[in-house]
């Protein structure tokens, strides 16, 4: 919970498509259908909670 993901492009469907290569935290492990994401909202500042499948994040890692 709260670490940082990354949404990989490829594995989305057209509905998320926009959410793609954007880097949110992990808000809620929904078990075998994946995460509810913290994305940041695109227009204003406050937060979008987004559902993904746990093949359309990537664990952010820093070196």
């Amino acid at each position: 919970m709260g670490s940082p993901v990354t949404i990989i492009r490829v594995a989305l469907d057209p509905s998320l498509a926009n959410w793609g290569g954007m880097t949110g935290n992990i808000y809620r492990d929904l078990g075998a259908k994946g995460y509810e994401v913290a994305m940041p909202h695109p227009k204003r500042g406050t937060k979008k909670f987004v559902k993904f499948a746990a093949d359309q994040v990537q664990e952010v890692t820093h070196v």
